[in-house]
């Protein structure tokens, strides 16, 4: 949608007219969501089966797992998740960037650890900045912003990471469209001055919707 949202820009646009939405901004922070992780590492326990009628499909389980935890993981997600008070962004200026710089972009993270907890992932959202003549909006999809059918995305590690107050961690999600019309997101993270790191892969064209789960916030009615 983006690259055709450009390319109208390019064709389209009058000189001194305006781009709306004139900016787009993603936000990206450290989450800890047990019972999330846990529902989505139980949907592959079919896969250690060593009898299914004769067949032995534990040989199938380790890629079961990729295959569930390279999903993202679209719905709304509670402030207090976030394991961090620090905020990644990164920004596409819609009156200049390409299309070229949509489809290869890499956001580097480094965060302060505020409270004892697992790294189960990262929880992602966007701002669409609209900026008028003489005033301006923004439209946020953030936790902490009135709920929106955009929700917001989390972003799960198969292996996730032990953190106390004080640590940090640091690293990268690193996008590149896919021929799905999507992208693929390698998220690379590292508990800083130890070994401990952990690497996924996701696709977020293969989006599991946990929108409907008891107690998350609903969508204001316009």
């Amino acid at each position: 949608m983006l690259e055709a949202f450009i390319n109208a820009r390019d064709r389209f646009l009058k000189s001194g007219g305006l781009v709306m939405p004139s900016r787009g901004d993603i936000f990206a922070q450290p989450i800890t969501d047990g019972q999330l992780w846990q529902e989505q590492e139980a949907k592959a326990s079919f896969w250690r089966s060593q009898d299914f009628h004769g067949v032995d499909l534990s040989a199938l389980h380790d890629a079961a797992l990729d295959e569930y935890f390279g999903q993202a993981v679209v719905g709304y997600y509670p402030p207090e998740a976030a394991v961090s008070d620090d905020v990644a962004t990164y920004a596409f200026d819609f009156g200049t960037c390409s299309v070229q710089d949509l489809r290869k972009f890499e956001i580097p993270f480094s965060f302060r650890i505020t409270k004892t907890a697992i790294l189960h992932g990262f929880g992602c959202w966007f701002d669409a900045r609209f900026d008028g003549s003489t005033e301006r909006v923004v439209l946020s999809t953030s936790p902490k912003a009135p709920g929106t059918h955009w929700y917001q995305s989390r972003l799960l590690l198969r292996r996730p990471i032990a953190v106390n107050p004080g640590q940090s961690i640091s690293g990268t999600l690193s996008f590149k469209v896919n021929d799905r019309l999507s992208y693929d997101v390698e998220v690379n993270v590292v508990l800083d001055g130890t070994s401990v790191s952990s690497h996924q892969r996701v696709r977020l064209d293969d989006q599991m919707y946990h929108y409907l789960t008891p107690g998350q916030p609903q969508v204001p009615h316009a």
